[in-house]
């Protein structure tokens, strides 16, 4: 299961933490280049991502006075980059916040500087616990990098790199009003592309805490599917369907809904979206079998190992059960990533309600896309997640079925007894007897 029981209260996004980015320029004959590094390893926030220099408001920025997040970007480049320039030289290019399907969000205001030709900076970063490469790049190659998928990159950074490649030879300022003019349209309707091709819009949804979000994708090249609609509600609809137009503006076609499973989360909005879009949803048989109480028609033709063309990208059907039966990921070999659906989250553990899923099943599932060389994983609830987290995964039920299984053997039989001895008071006491009873199904059946 992954839809909020109704004694569950709903969770909140995180709330952004103040924070500021400082894109740093320098003229060469070829047109401007621009100030990146590539982010710690060590890092909580987008570890080995290449970014602009940045950083959370400290008290040194004197956070009550105006000009706060000018002198914390200053700040930050200093620390960051051993580059020094003055906090009133920096040109403010408006804001973004980071969306709320990240457990870690940041309100975040953007300037610009200009260093004289020739500026260099020093081959190491100053702080190693921040980032371990710091260069001047030309921005079409840091774009190309992030296209071929050898630079990730948070996706704020892509719309302003294609901005500053447009103007390269252009002044300051028309680069920054241009600059602005990016950050207002993403603030308004983000194009949150951690890949080419992966678009991801958070609907609010009747989903489990931690989690407030589910992840809809829009996933593929010239053509695309719409993955995942979790949310009914109109203004989460409204979010949706205007980052669709915005692809189909690019020359995109949508072909279709795909549900991963059929959980309410996943599937609340695909009606509604189906109706206004005119679009087929498609599923599993599995999943659509479990669907036929919504007022839409799904079609049960998704398969293990269909292939899916997408008009520059081919998405793999892998038929994932466990946490529901007909649960599906969409696996991109030729870019090296999988959206996952509920095979795991990045805010929270997957919970397996034994009288809809299956803990061997799930185990399976978890082990054989391992197997498969997945990539980077796009899971339904929060951000992107290393290929390893699958693993991670079966290590750590595996961990509570250890501990199950000694607390059973040292006298504790019922399922609260169980609870009490595994988890403690760290897992709502429902949710903490759904993991017990499905870890006893599948030692009773071993």
């Amino acid at each position: 299961m992954s839809e909020r029981l109704d004694e569950i209260p709903a969770a909140e996004p995180a709330t952004p933490r103040e924070s500021a980015v400082v894109i740093v320029a320098r003229r060469t004959p070829e047109g401007r280049e621009l100030l990146m590094h590539r982010r710690s390893l060590k890092t909580a926030f987008l570890p080995g991502h290449w970014a602009f220099p940045g950083g959370r408001l400290d008290d040194l920025d004197e956070p009550s006075r105006d000009g706060a997040h000018a002198r914390c970007a200053a700040r930050e480049l200093q620390e960051e980059c051993g580059v020094t320039v003055a906090a009133e030289t920096l040109r403010p290019i408006g804001l973004r916040t980071t969306p709320p399907f990240h457990p870690m969000r940041f309100r975040t205001e953007f300037f610009f500087v200009e260093l004289p030709p020739g500026t260099e900076v020093p081959d190491t970063p100053h702080s190693l616990e921040e980032s371990d490469e710091q260069k001047f790049v030309d921005p079409r190659d840091a774009h190309n990098a992030w296209v071929s998928g050898e630079w990730p990159m948070p996706p704020v950074l892509p719309p302003l790199l294609r901005q500053a490649i447009e103007l390269r030879n252009d002044t300051t300022l028309e680069l920054t009003q241009a600059l602005t003019m990016v950050n207002e349209l993403e603030e308004l309707t983000p194009r949150i592309e951690f890949l080419p091709g992966v678009w991801l819009v958070p609907q609010k949804s009747a989903t489990l805490p931690p989690a407030s979000h589910t992840n809809a994708y829009l996933l593929g090249a010239r053509r695309f599917l719409i993955v995942d609609p979790g949310s009914d509600d109109p203004e989460e609809l409204a979010l949706l369907v205007d980052t669709v137009q915005r692809r189909r503006r690019d020359g995109d076609r949508v072909e279709a809904i795909v549900l991963t499973h059929h959980h309410r989360d996943h599937v609340a909005g695909a009606p509604a979206l189906a109706d206004m879009l005119r679009l087929p949803i498609r599923a599993h048989p599995e999943t659509a079998s479990r669907l036929r109480h919504l007022d839409a028609e799904i079609s049960s033709n998704l398969h293990d190992g269909d292939e899916l063309d997408l008009e520059g990208m081919t998405a793999i059907v892998r038929h994932t059960p466990g946490h529901a039966a007909g649960h599906i990921a969409l696996q991109v070999p030729e870019y090296r990533f999988t959206l996952c659906g509920d095979l795991i989250s990045g805010v929270s553990t997957i919970v397996i309600d034994p009288d809809d899923g299956d803990m061997t099943q799930y185990l399976k599932s978890l082990s054989r896309l391992a197997a498969l060389e997945p990539g980077q994983l796009f899971p339904a609830h929060g951000p992107p997640q290393p290929a390893g987290a699958l693993r991670a995964a079966v290590e750590h039920r595996l961990s509570r079925e250890t501990q199950i299984k000694a607390a059973r053997e040292a006298g504790s039989t019922s399922v609260d007894e169980l609870v009490h001895a595994v988890y403690g008071n760290t897992v709502h006491r429902r949710l903490a007897q759904l993991q017990v009873r499905a870890h006893l199904a599948r030692l009773d059946a071993s």
